[in-house]
Order: structure tokens, then C-alpha cells, then sequence
């Protein structure tokens, strides 16, 4: 089949989940629906607050944490909580979201050009759901961010980063200090980086990171 024709199945289908699963069940705007969704699924791997999304769409923050949930609900989205020691942190802080189905999420999300690295991240996120462990996002106070905390009992048990393409320098070492300064706060000593095809290990500031490949990773090799 060609792109053409899967893409016009994948919106019929898209358009067909927005219609029964969320406007007809909920009793809501079909219209208000689809766009909020089509922000979204545009923005996986993205952060996002109820007040960013309710600007965009032009309705009441109430209205549009009330269709988020739709969202979720009908497992169109999932979101991701920061980690925080704090429960009530956890829900005042931003939320990050990631589409179930990422064929639907390229056949109608606006966007310019390929984001390999937005749908690396959402593969991941899908596995790690998966698993049935914790899974969170952390950011300190001074901008370092890692994609995800591995939770397991009351410990962290690991670290993962995203990154697609890592052959530039500053990304490299953006990926790798954003690592370290979760392992010292999180007290570990080794975290991982997922990206297309490098595998290494390197050492920074006693801190172990493993570069490793995606699709071996998502296999389990």
C-alpha cells in the first residue's frame, strides 16, 4: 500500500476515534477535540501544562485539563509525571505526553519535517509502560533534564536518555552531564543513553554512561 493510502486509513481511523470515543461518549465538541488532540500528539515527548494547551485552543484552562483526560482515557495520549520526593510536586509540575500509536501520530500531527528523536523517545516510553514499572521524567533546578527514571519498589533503578543522533560534540556532552547530575542526586553510579547506532561506555565526574543502540535495546540483545 502506498503512503498516500495509509495515511488517508490512519485519519479516517484517527477521525473516527475523536468522533465515537471521546465526542459521542463524553458528550463533548468534536471540533475542540481534534484540535486539542492534534496539539498533543504534535508535541510527544513534550512538556505541557493545561494553561499552554487552553491558549492555543482558546478555551478555559477547566475546559482543557477536561479533555486532556478525554484524551487519555480513550488512550489516545499517555502522560509522564516528574519526579519528585514530593507528591503535590508531582502534580503541580508540568506533565510530558506521548502518543499510544505513532502511525497516527505521523499521519496527523503538523509538522515540517521528520523528528526521529521525538518517536525514538515514545518508542521508549511504550516499552518502558510496558514493563509495569515507575516511570518518570526529572529536571533540576538548574535545566538538567533526563527523559526517563526507571522506578522499581522505593528505589531508582535507572536512568535513560534519548538520543537519537549523538555525533555532535555539545549533544554529547548535554546528554551526559544532564546524567550525572541525576545519578548524584538520585545516589547511583551509571545511567544509559539510547541512540541510533553508537555503543560505547565513557566516565564523567565518576559517573558510568553507557551509549547503546536503540533496536538492541527494544530487542533485549
Amino acid at each position: 500500500m502506498d503512503e498516500f493510502n495509509k495515511k488517508k486509513i490512519l485519519t479516517s481511523l484517527y477521525n473516527d476515534i475523536i468522533a465515537r470515543d471521546i465526542s459521542s461518549r463524553f458528550g463533548v465538541s468534536y471540533e475542540i477535540a481534534g484540535k486539542i488532540c492534534q496539539l498533543m500528539i504534535t508535541n510527544c515527548a513534550g512538556e505541557y501544562s493545561f494553561n499552554s494547551i487552553a491558549k492555543a485552543a482558546h478555551i478555559a484552562v477547566e475546559t482543557a485539563q477536561k479533555y486532556i483526560d478525554y484524551l487519555n482515557e480513550s488512550l489516545l495520549i499517555m502522560d509522564l509525571s516528574l519526579y519528585s520526593h514530593k507528591l503535590k510536586t508531582q502534580f503541580k509540575q508540568n506533565k510530558k505526553t506521548y502518543t499510544v500509536d505513532t502511525g497516527l501520530r505521523n499521519s496527523v500531527s503538523f509538522r515540517f519535517a521528520p523528528d526521529m528523536g521525538k518517536l525514538a523517545e515514545n518508542m521508549v516510553f511504550l516499552e518502558l509502560k510496558r514493563s509495569g514499572d515507575d516511570v518518570y521524567y526529572w529536571k533540576s533546578k538548574g535545566g538538567f533534564e533526563v527523559d526517563f527514571v526507571i522506578k522499581r519498589g522505593h528505589q531508582i533503578h535507572t536512568l535513560l536518555q534519548v538520543s537519537w543522533d549523538v555525533r555532535n560534540e555539545k549533544t554529547r556532552l548535554r546528554e551526559e552531564r544532564s546524567l550525572c547530575h541525576a545519578c548524584k542526586e538520585f545516589g547511583i553510579t551509571s545511567a544509559m543513553i539510547l541512540s541510533e547506532i553508537n555503543e560505547e561506555i565513557v566516565r564523567r565526574d565518576g559517573i558510568t554512561v553507557t551509549y547503546y543502540p536503540l533496536w538492541k535495546w527494544l530487542l533485549r540483545i
